[in-house]
């Protein structure tokens, strides 16, 4: 399957944070930030393994109140 990318804008959506922080993410070498021309762009794959583990913690808060 091949790599799929997305803007600063979708990732946040993606990540539920806002475009500020996932940029926060690229500029503390978080992220791999891949560029074609003056576009930024995220592998979706990666940035989902990025934000698995932080998002693992919300989801046993909210089923523990579920």
């Amino acid at each position: 399957m091949p790599d799929v990318f997305v803007d600063v804008r979708d990732a946040a959506h993606l990540a539920g944070v806002s475009a500020r922080t996932v940029t926060r993410w690229l500029t503390e070498n978080r992220l791999q930030r891949y560029r074609s021309g003056s576009l930024t762009r995220i592998n979706r794959s990666e940035l989902l393994s990025f934000i698995e583990p932080r998002l693992a913690p919300a989801r046993r808060r909210k089923d523990r109140h579920a």
